[in-house]
């Protein structure tokens, strides 16, 4: 049983623990509130192993948006060199923590579309 679900959908029907779900049956997921955010570099192991799957795709994306998108001297791509859980957070966190987090940009960047 886990305190942090009611055992209710949003329509009041009962709902299992999605998070017993593989990944690839999950199509849209707000994870945040068990997992914490991606950028929170959190890893503990009693996190679900759902929310360690949601986070290592969440890098992943990230990823595929960095080769896809990232271009040139004044956007350059992150270096993937955190070895925090790189497993998982794919060289983009170096420790636990927000702190760890590898930002894609600095904010002095300006970016144009």
């Amino acid at each position: 049983e886990n305190p942090l679900l009611d055992g209710q959908c949003r329509d009041n029907s009962p709902c299992e623990d999605c998070r017993e779900r593989s990944i690839t049956e999950v199509k849209v997921a707000r994870m945040a509130n068990v997992c914490g955010n991606p950028w929170s570099c959190n890893f503990d192991d009693t996190l679900p192993a759902l929310c360690k799957e949601y986070n290592r795709a969440w890098f992943k994306s990230r990823q595929v948006f960095e080769e896809e998108y990232v271009k040139g001297d004044k956007f350059p791509k992150t270096l993937r060199t955190g070895n925090f859980h790189s497993d998982i957070f794919q060289g983009y966190c170096k420790e636990k923590g927000t702190q760890g987090y590898k930002n894609m940009m600095t904010y002095d960047h300006e970016i144009t579309c």
